[in-house]
C-alpha cells in the first residue's frame, strides 16, 4: 500500500515536471504555484536518506552555493526590502537542484517526454502571438505588429527568442523527440522563423551559432557532406524568402550598425546597453570584492548613470543588462567567478559526454546573460535554472539517457 501510494506521488510529480517545461514560455504566473506543488511532492515521495547522498556532491552545490554568496550580501546591503525580494525571487537556485538531483531517472522516455513538453509550449506560444499579430494587423493593416514586442505579447522579445532557440536546438539535436522527418523539418523552420520575428539580437545571433554548429556538426563530426549542404541551402533558402517578404525583420540589425558607428545619437536599447555596462563596470571596480550588496546594484547604478549625467537612462532605472556584470556589482569578485564555473562545467561535462544540445544550452545561455540580467526576472531565473540543475543532475548520475 505504501508503496502503491509512492508510486503515485512520483508520477504526479513527474507531471507537474513535464508541466513546468510546458508553462516556461507560456506564463510566469504559473509557474510558482508549479514550483512549490513539485516541491511538495518530492518531499512526500519519502526516500529522503537516499536523496540526501545525491546533495553531497560539487554539481549539486554549484547553484545553492551561488544563493549562498547572494544571502551573505545581505550583510552590507541597505535596502533591506529589495535585498529579500531578490532573494526570494533567486529561491530557484536551491528548489530546482532539490528536485532534480533526488530524482529517480527510472524511465528512460522521461527525458524525452519532458523535452517535448518544452517544445510544444513554445509552439503553443508562437501560435498564441501569431494570433494576436494576426488580429492586430486586421484591425490596423501595419506589418510592424509581426515584429518585436509587438509580435511578442507574452514575454519580452529576448526572453522568446531564447526559448524558440533552445526548442530548435532539442529538435535539431535530439533526434529521437519527433519520428516524422517531414514534420520535423516543418517544425525546425517554424521556430527560425519565430525567432526572426523577435527581432532579439542576442536571439539572432544565437540562431546564427546554432546553424553554423549543426552545419559543422553534419560535416565534421557525422561526415555526411550531402545532408550538410542540403541544409544549409534549404535554411538559406527560406531565410532568404523571408527576409525578401518581410525586410522589416532586419531593422534592429540596422540599428545595430548604425549604433557602433555612431551613426545613430538617439538612446535606443543597443546604445543603453553600452552606457550601462561602461557604468557597471566602474561601479564593479569601486566594490571589487564584495559587491554593493545584494539589494543595493538598481541604486548603486542609478546614482552612478546620474553622476556621468546620462538622466535618460537613470530615470529608465535601468540594471547593468548583462547579468556577469549585474553579479558582479551585487556581491564582486567570488559571485562572478562562480557564475563563470557553472557555465564552464555545463559546457566541459557536455564536451566530454559528447551531448550537443546540452553544449549549446550553455552557449545560448551565456551569450543572452551576456546582453540581459536574465537572473533579475522570473523568465529568465526558471528558464535558465530548470535545465541547468537538470543537466548537472543528469552528469551526477551517469544517466542512461546520454
Amino acid at each position: 500500500m505504501l508503496l502503491q501510494k509512492k508510486i503515485k506521488i512520483s508520477s504526479l510529480k513527474n507531471n507537474f515536471l513535464n508541466l513546468i517545461a510546458f508553462t516556461i514560455p507560456l506564463s510566469k504566473n504559473l509557474l510558482p504555484i508549479l514550483i512549490i506543488t513539485t516541491l511538495i511532492l518530492a518531499i512526500f515521495e519519502g526516500d529522503l536518506a537516499r536523496k540526501a547522498k545525491h546533495y553531497k556532491n560539487l554539481l549539486f552545490l554549484l547553484l545553492p552555493l551561488l544563493y549562498l554568496l547572494y544571502i551573505a550580501g545581505m550583510i552590507h546591503t541597505q535596502h533591506i526590502d529589495t535585498g529579500f525580494f531578490d532573494l526570494q525571487q533567486k529561491l530557484v537556485f536551491v528548489v530546482f537542484p532539490l528536485i532534480w538531483f533526488a530524482h529517480n531517472f527510472d524511465k528512460e522516455e522521461f527525458l524525452s517526454n519532458l523535452l517535448m513538453s518544452f517544445i510544444w509550449g513554445c509552439v503553443a506560444a508562437c501560435i498564441i502571438c501569431l494570433f494576436n499579430a494576426a488580429y492586430s494587423y486586421y484591425l490596423s493593416e501595419n506589418n510592424d505588429v509581426f515584429f518585436y514586442t509587438k509580435f511578442s505579447v507574452i514575454f519580452h522579445p529576448s526572453y522568446f527568442a531564447l526559448y524558440l532557440c533552445f526548442a530548435l536546438i532539442l529538435l535539431l539535436f535530439r533526434n529521437n523527440l519527433i519520428t516524422s522527418q517531414w514534420f520535423l523539418y516543418a517544425l525546425q523552420l517554424f521556430f527560425i522563423f519565430m525567432i526572426i520575428l523577435t527581432q532579439s539580437k542576442s536571439g539572432i545571433l544565437s540562431l546564427i551559432i546554432i546553424l553554423a554548429y549543426k552545419l559543422g556538426y553534419t560535416l565534421f563530426y557525422l561526415k555526411n557532406l550531402k545532408k550538410s549542404l542540403s541544409f544549409f541551402f534549404f535554411t538559406l533558402f527560406f531565410v532568404g524568402v523571408f527576409f525578401v517578404f518581410f525586410p522589416q525583420s532586419l531593422n534592429r540589425i540596422f540599428q545595430l550598425e548604425q549604433t557602433m558607428y555612431n551613426k545613430n545619437k538617439e538612446i535606443n536599447s543597443t546604445k543603453s546597453r553600452l552606457i550601462v555596462w561602461q557604468d557597471a563596470l566602474h561601479v564593479f571596480k569601486q566594490h571589487f570584492f564584495v559587491g554593493v550588496g545584494t539589494g543595493d546594484v538598481k541604486d548603486a547604478l542609478i546614482q552612478e548613470y546620474l553622476k556621468k549625467g546620462e538622466h535618460e537612462v537613470a530615470q529608465k532605472h535601468l540594471n547593468a543588462h548583462n547579468q556577469f556584470l549585474q553579479t558582479a556589482v551585487a556581491i564582486g569578485i567570488t559571485g562572478l567567478m562562480w557564475l563563470f564555473l557553472i557555465f564552464y562545467i555545463l559546457i566541459s561535462k557536455s564536451i566530454k559526454n559528447h551531448q550537443a544540445f546540452i553544449f549549446l544550452f550553455a552557449v545560448i545561455c551565456v551569450i543572452n546573460l551576456l546582453f540581459e540580467s536574465m537572473f533579475e526576472t522570473q523568465a529568465g531565473i526558471v528558464f535558465v535554472t530548470f535545465f541547468s540543475s537538470l543537466f548537472l543532475a543528469l552528469f551526477q548520475k551517469r544517466s542512461f539517457y546520454f
